[in-house]
Parts: structure tokens; C-alpha cells; sequence
């Protein structure tokens, strides 16, 4: 992944600078084998950046976005589609 500027900004995690975050990233290579995520800015095609809270729901309730997580909540969606007759699950 690149910037439009063609440069890179890896950032590396460890139990010194955030066990939360490497915890997250050591049960995604677990059950995928990937040892990495990507992190992007939060938006969707045509939406500015998410902002707070309340922009953040706003977005995942209407979107593909199958995962949220606020703080330490994880919330996930369940049947449906975007803005469908899914229900959201704590």
C-alpha cells in the first residue's frame, strides 16, 4: 500500500507500545496466517472521514462493514445487508 506521494508509513507494534492492538493482530495471523493488518482511514465512497461515535455507527450500520469496535466493545452484524433487516450484536 502506497500513498498517492509514493511513500509508505509502516508502523510496528509490540507489547511495549500497545498489547491491546498486538493481542488484535496476534488472533487475526492465528486464524487467518496473515501476521499483519492494514489500517486505513475510516470513510466510505462519497463520505467524509469519520469523525466520532456517533459518525462511526452512522457508518457501520450503513455500509458492508461487518465489524465495529468502539474502545473495548466489538460489534458485529448478522444477517442482512448494508442498512438491511440485520440486527447489530454486542
Amino acid at each position: 500500500m502506497r500513498h498517492r506521494d509514493g511513500t509508505g508509513r509502516l508502523q510496528s507494534v509490540g507489547a511495549w507500545s500497545d498489547p491491546f492492538l498486538l493481542a488484535i493482530i496476534r488472533s487475526f495471523y492465528a486464524a487467518t496466517g496473515v501476521p499483519m493488518v492494514l489500517n486505513t482511514s475510516f470513510n466510505v465512497m462519497g463520505r467524509p472521514m469519520v469523525h466520532d461515535v456517533e459518525d462511526a455507527v452512522g457508518v457501520f450500520l450503513t455500509s458492508d462493514i461487518d465489524v465495529l469496535v468502539v474502545g473495548g466493545a466489538l460489534f458485529r452484524k448478522e444477517g442482512g445487508g448494508p442498512g438491511g433487516p440485520g440486527k447489530v450484536l454486542p
